[in-house]
């Protein structure tokens, strides 16, 4: 093996200016964003990813793709390791590299949301004017060592962040050089590292400076050769939490959409705002139709001229600058299982694709905002369990998830709306998954600070600790990183999410809307029984 330095451009601009290079590609390259395990081999405990938010910038004459990916990570800085798939090429052997502003990607998430105009409402005692709802919410050198077919570039580093090209001739050359280098390489990411390494790619290690801490982590801009964006979702499925989400941009001279996912736009009939309750359904209708597609698909939640889109922020700037270069802003928005990350996701150009992101419910009935409102929640209005469960409300006063045989309760964050904090929620997780559990601890460590109730049993998926409740419970969360069970007192069917109905309701916005209210223990039993699987 040869280990080299090599300088390269430090820009903190929001990307890197692409590198200009004269090669005609015979066929389109694939530039890739977040993949690798969050992890280290030295200290091998699972260390569990909650989503992505990553921005591709396509630059036509120089053929290269900047991605800015929006690190997060929480845990001991020793336990942060990445490792990224890339393509490099002749006139461009290394990726530029530089750190983006830190809110860069939660200023464009914020520029770009989607908004919704409620339905009207009607009130006898004072009149109520509908309004817009907006989810604003060194010098070079040189050593030889012999590494077995594996070279190593030294990259300068950047912010708090240590880098190196790593490229190899062999898949068993590769992992053995990461896991003697403080990688994590579990079996279950080997065929895909395998894939990688036949496909020509060479491989971006990341990892955090001896004094570095976890706050100072911001967004990482890498520049490389290629005119397809593409997510290595294969290395991702490792270190993923279940739904995780993916909040994908596309900055370029035309809209973008999946080439081998489903690309969709959310149901509007089926999408219900109660501006009574100032309640909407829409995180969950999402991955309620994400799941009719088997997980591998995205919502398009923009897909617009970028003079459109006002930039705000920390970030403006670097956003205009952004703006100016690119004509088109697309925003896909993804929710997929570990187990569902099995293809690379591929986006092209798609001229026809166009939304302005809005959202118009003023054509439906009036609601009533006044007397004979009723203000509580819809129940399981917002609450989606996933295709392993049904959502139920609980003696706990929240609802929560009964999930049947073969999955068990996940405590996660996710926004109940775009632009939204995040809040706890609970998932219906497929206890077969077990990527990570033969390199985390015991479940008995694991369950050692996990409390399900009297009710349920902690039981260790992928190395994490999910509950298990008794028949008759749900599991409610509490905010704390783990569910607890809670009685179950009405069950819904999971196309709940997508059925409930406010529009014209007179007495009341919490109208039925699906099958199951009511419903007995008994009832519910049979619910469970006939759970169909939509998913693929």
């Amino acid at each position: 093996m040869s280990r080299s330095t090599l300088p390269l451009p430090f820009s903190p601009a929001i990307v890197a200016a692409g590198v200009g290079f004269g090669l005609a590609l015979a066929a389109p390259s694939l530039a890739l964003a977040c993949g690798g395990l969050f992890c280290n081999g030295a200290s091998p405990i699972p260390v569990e990813q909650s989503g992505e938010r990553i921005l591709f910038e396509v630059d036509p004459i120089d053929l290269t793709v900047t991605t800015t990916v929006d690190i997060q990570f929480q845990g001991d800085p020793d336990a942060f390791s990445w490792i990224l798939p890339i393509p490099v090429t002749d006139a461009m052997p290394v990726p530029d590299l530089a750190l983006a502003p830190e809110s860069l990607l939660r200023d464009l998430e914020i520029a770009t949301q989607p908004s919704m105009v409620p339905p009207p409402t009607k009130c006898t005692a004072a009149p109520q004017p509908p309004g817009v709802f907006n989810d604003s919410s060194l010098s070079a050198g040189e050593s030889a060592q012999d590494d077995g077919g594996v070279d190593v570039t030294d990259l300068p580093n950047v912010g708090p962040f240590d880098n190196e090209l790593i490229q190899a001739g062999s898949a068993d050359a590769l992992i053995t050089w990461l896991t003697e280098n403080g990688y994590l390489v579990s079996p279950a990411m080997e065929p895909a590292l395998a894939d990688y390494v036949g496909e020509g790619l060479a491989f971006l290690g990341v990892k955090l400076l001896a004094d570095a801490d976890v706050s100072e982590i911001a967004p990482l801009s890498i520049t490389w050769p290629g005119s397809e964006p593409m997510i290595p979702l294969r290395l991702t499925s490792i270190s993923a939490e279940p739904d995780m989400g993916l909040l994908v941009f596309v900055a370029a001279d035309s809209a973008y959409e999946s080439e081998n996912w489903t690309t969709m736009e959310l149901d509007r009939e089926r999408l219900q705002w109660n501006p009574v309750r100032n309640q909407s359904n829409y995180q969950g209708l999402l991955s309620f139709q994400l799941d009719e597609v088997g997980g591998q698909g995205f919502v398009v939640e923009r897909a617009d001229a970028t003079d459109l889109v006002v930039p705000n922020g920390a970030s403006s700037e670097e956003l205009s600058q952004l703006f100016a270069r690119r004509d088109v802003i697309t925003r896909l928005h993804g929710r997929a299982h570990p187990e569902e990350m099995v293809s690379d996701p591929v986006f092209t150009p798609a001229a026809a694709l166009a939304f302005d992101g809005v959202f118009d419910l003023s054509d439906r009935p009036a609601i009533e905002a006044c007397q004979g409102a009723n203000r509580n929640p819809v129940a399981c209005g917002t609450t989606y369990c996933g295709v392993g469960g049904v959502c139920a409300t609980t003696d706990a006063g929240i609802d929560g998830c009964v999930c049947e045989e073969g999955f068990s309760a996940r405590e996660v964050m996710s926004p109940t709306r775009p632009g939204q904090p995040e809040s706890a929620t609970v998932v219906c997780q497929d206890s077969s998954v077990d990527f990570l559990a033969e390199l985390g601890p015991s479940e008995a460590d694991v369950c050692s600070n996990t409390d399900c109730g009297p009710a349920g049993s902690c039981t260790a998926v992928n190395g994490f600790a999910t509950c298990s409740c008794d028949d008759g419970f749900a599991a409610v969360p509490m905010g704390d990183g783990s569910p607890i069970c809670s009685a179950v007192d009405t069950a819904y069917p999971a196309e709940r999410i997508g059925d409930w109905q406010v529009a014209g309701c007179s007495g009341g916005c919490d109208a039925a809307g699906g099958a199951g209210q009511g419903a007995s223990l008994l009832a519910l039993m049979g619910l469970l029984l006939g759970l169909t699987r939509r998913r693929v």
